[in-house]
C-alpha cells in the first residue's frame, strides 16, 4: 500500500506563512526606537553666510578653513561634535597671535537623537548645562561674541580665553562681516 501523494505538498505550503509574520516583526521594533527620537526641526536656512555657504548648511571643514583665512588660526585636533536632541554642535579652537579662542557652531541638526535634556535651546549648547554635559563650559565667563539667527535655529559663537565682548564680535566679523548686527 503506497501513502497518498496529496499528503506530502501539504507540509511545503507551511515554511511560507511562517516567514511571513518574521517580516513584520523587524519593522515593529523599528518603529519603536523611532517613536524616541525626536522629529528634526523645520528651520529655514540661516540668512548669514561665510563663503557663499549658510550657516545652517557650512560643514565644519569649510568653517575651519574660513577661520584659517582670518587672523584667527585653526588649532588642529581641537574638533568636537555632538548631537544633543534635535540640535548639533561643532566646536574647535583658534588662535591669532597668543590669544586663543573656542569657536562653537549649533543648529538644527538632520539626524536628531534622543536626549534627555528637557527645554534645550541652541543657547544651552553654549553656555549652558547642557555644555557642561559634554565638558564643554568654557564659554561661561568668557567674553563672547554671538551671532544669533532666530529664524534658522542657528548659532556662531567665538569665546575668547582673555578679551572683552567687543574684541570678539570684533574675532567674528573676520569670517562673519556685521557679526554684531545679526538679522531679525
Amino acid at each position: 500500500v503506497t501513502p497518498p501523494p496529496a499528503a506530502e505538498p501539504a507540509p511545503a505550503a507551511t515554511p511560507a506563512p511562517a516567514t511571513e509574520p518574521s517580516a513584520p516583526a523587524p519593522a515593529a521594533d523599528a518603529a519603536k526606537p523611532a517613536a524616541d527620537v525626536p522629529t528634526p526641526l523645520t528651520k529655514p536656512a540661516s540668512t548669514h553666510q561665510i563663503g557663499g555657504k549658510s550657516l545652517s548648511e557650512i560643514e565644519q571643514p569649510d568653517l575651519r578653513e574660513a577661520f584659517k583665512a582670518s587672523p584667527w588660526k585653526t588649532v588642529d585636533g581641537t574638533n568636537t561634535f555632538f548631537v544633543e536632541g534635535v540640535y548639533e554642535a561643532h566646536s574647535f579652537e583658534v588662535a591669532n597671535g597668543k590669544k586663543k579662542a573656542r569657536v562653537r557652531l549649533v543648529r538644527p541638526t538632520k539626524k536628531p537623537e534622543k536626549s534627555p535634556l528637557a527645554n534645550l535651546t541652541p543657547r544651552s549648547l553654549i553656555d549652558g548645562d547642557a555644555a557642561k554635559e559634554h565638558g564643554m563650559d568654557e564659554f561661561k565667563g568668557a567674553a563672547i561674541g554671538v551671532v544669533v539667527d532666530e529664524p534658522a535655529d542657528v548659532i556662531l559663537a567665538i569665546a575668547l580665553e582673555k578679551g572683552t565682548e567687543a574684541e570678539a564680535k570684533a574675532a567674528l566679523a573676520t569670517v562673519l562681516p556685521a557679526a554684531g548686527k545679526a538679522k531679525k
